[in-house]
């Protein structure tokens, strides 16, 4: 215990004295003052992703899901750890979400993607019509599918490719929902299946089930491609381009509500890849070389279909950036728009082939990985983008 002792100050001094010169002269004959530290917190910003399973409507007899019966092939190289990684790769959410601290979206207004692409880089070749890929946040990994080899492979940088899942009747295009579930077009099984991806890379693949073989009683003529909202509305494409024997009189695509209400949107166009917009306000659909547009209100519900981009080759799958640029496959690469459907250009990939598909991926998600049939392409990009 400190005694205060007496200060003693000439009262001509005093009015020059601040109240904090008071206070100070009055700690120091205490002894002084305890020192009041502001240490830095660091907290886990990262959060994980809700893996809550949606319900699907299975109407499938047990072939169904032994017809897509999973294999690994086991391979010992090393794991990167996933919720690390997914963690570390809070640079990858923290792109997107940079606002919760500052409040503010990064500016990529004047950043041309095409113009400012890296070289494209072919991870691995000698595939028979790569397709469908999708990136795995939590196993930071890339899900795709070779269609005609009934294959989904996964790849793990920098050069791990393991038989995912096998016998898969053409899976196709596929699309991640809630981080975990994995849903896949079979282009031969004419319907759309489903997978509950585990949580760590090292677990077995999950069986598969099916969501939808018919509408109204009829088989689809060949699930292509799928795209997912956020609040489990399931949009897909239903072309013929196999050539299957028709059960429905028209070409169409599909919607899937909350309530499992299976409802086609539209039926007057050849459809092939399907996109949700940054909003989730608008749907893309490729169609020949053109990409339709559709509105989407609050329920999901499409509608008023207009032309958004026109290009000069056949388009396929998408991706889109933090900046809303559409990425469309096509037969000369990948054809970049900005959001008003203007082009940036087209991307060229090595050897010259058809491209069929791409994604975004990547601890940083930049990594643009493209399906061109026969390989896996890579081309690290300016912007970041959707997996």
């Amino acid at each position: 215990m400190y005694k205060a002792m007496p200060i003693y100050i000439p009262i001509k001094k005093i009015a020059a004295l601040s109240l904090w010169s008071l206070t100070l002269l009055y700690l120091q004959a205490c002894g002084g003052g305890e020192e009041n530290p502001m240490g830095s917190s660091s907290g886990d910003l990262s959060s994980p992703s809700s893996s809550s399973s949606s319900s699907s409507s299975s109407s499938s007899s047990s072939s169904n899901s032994s017809s897509s019966s999973s294999s690994t092939s086991s391979s010992s190289s090393s794991s990167s750890s996933s919720s690390s990684s997914s963690s570390s790769s809070s640079s990858s959410s923290s792109a997107s979400s940079s606002s919760s601290s500052s409040g503010e979206q990064p500016d990529y207004s004047g950043i041309d993607p095409v113009k400012m692409a890296g070289n494209p880089k072919t991870i691995r070749s000698n595939f028979t019509f790569t397709e469908g890929p999708v990136w795995i946040v939590e196993h930071q990994a890339l899900l795709f599918t070779d269609v005609r080899e009934n294959i989904v492979w996964r790849y793990r940088a920098p050069n791990n490719f393991e038989k995912y899942f096998t016998n898969t009747r053409g899976a196709n295009g596929m699309a991640l929902f809630n981080g975990n579930e994995l849903y896949m077009c079979q282009v031969d099984g004419r319907r759309l299946m489903k997978a509950t991806l585990p949580p760590s890379v090292d677990d077995p693949p999950p069986p598969i089930e099916l969501v939808t073989d018919n509408f109204e009683g009829k088989r689809y003529n060949q699930t292509n491609d799928v795209a997912i909202r956020s609040d489990g509305n399931i949009y897909f494409t239903d072309p013929n381009f196999r050539g299957h024997n028709r059960d429905l009189n028209y070409l169409g695509v599909f919607r899937i509500s909350p309530d499992k209400n299976i409802s086609v949107i539209a039926k007057n166009f050849r459809p092939n890849g399907i996109k949700l917009s940054l909003d989730e306000q608008w749907l893309y659909v490729t169609n020949n070389n053109k990409i339709e547009r559709f509105a989407l209100d609050e329920e999901g519900t499409p509608s008023n279909p207009k032309t958004y981009a026109i290009a000069n080759s056949t388009l396929d799958g998408m991706a889109i950036d933090d900046a809303g640029n559409l990425y469309a496959a096509n037969k000369r690469g990948v054809e970049v728009f900005n959001p008003d459907g203007q082009s940036f250009g087209n991307m060229r990939m090595p050897g010259g082939g058809t491209v069929l598909n791409c994604t975004f991926g990547g601890p940083d998600r930049k990594t643009l990985f493209v399906t061109t049939g026969e390989a896996l392409v890579s081309i690290e990009m300016p912007i970041p983008g959707r997996p």
